[in-house]
């Protein structure tokens, strides 16, 4: 697809976000019915086993910030320096804030890109969050295309999860550990009045 069609893509999903949304839920129902993939169900995993598998990424995604910190220090600090000392200035005047928040901004947009940048290729490289949660036997034997299908989403998932930051993982695996502390209450609570009876 030439850069134009895709910027055309782009444009239209900015302008009309719904009709994107819906236009990607009907092509996935017609390729649910149309190439029939099998079910991928994901394992049994424990509240032991999130630490094993998501402290790779935690680690990546830590390495990946500490990376991008020290390059935007480098390329955009002596900037950054010079504009904050504008909007400090006695005059404080509003074009300067808004030029160091218009910076401030556009910092944090070049390094989400970087971070998601370096994620890709930790998740083409073979560093994936999604694939340790499914059961290994049940991937092998599900369509071809279904397990390259299924890996590619892995590595966009990987790579903006990673290039999000640690912070992101964490939120992850807190919702994680907090839906086992509420299943293992319930389940606490259901033993104690069933052995009561």
């Amino acid at each position: 697809m030439s850069k134009a069609g895709s910027n055309r893509i782009g444009d239209i999903a900015a302008r009309n976000p719904k009709g994107a949304l819906v236009g990607l839920l009907v092509s996935a129902v017609v390729l649910a019915g149309v190439a029939a993939p099998d079910v991928i169900r994901f394992r049994a995993i424990g509240i032991q086993d999130l630490a094993a598998l998501f402290t790779p990424a935690l680690t990546a995604a830590l390495f990946i910030e500490r990376v991008i910190e020290v390059f935007v220090s480098i390329a955009r600090g002596g900037d950054r320096r010079r504009l904050e000392l504008a909007s400090e200035s006695v005059d404080r005047t509003t074009a300067a804030r808004e030029e160091l928040a218009a910076f401030r901004s556009e910092t944090q947009s070049v390094a989400l890109v970087f971070g998601v940048a370096l994620g890709l290729v930790l998740a083409v490289l073979g560093l994936r969050v999604v694939e340790p949660l499914v059961d290994g036997g049940v991937l092998a034997a599900v369509h071809a295309w279904q397990q390259r299908a299924f890996r590619m989403f892995d590595v966009v998932v990987t790579g903006g999860l990673i290039g999000g930051g640690a912070d992101g993982i964490h939120k992850l695996v807190s919702v994680f550990t907090t839906k086992f502390d509420q299943l293992a209450d319930a389940n606490r609570g259901t033993q104690g009045r069933t052995g009561a009876r």
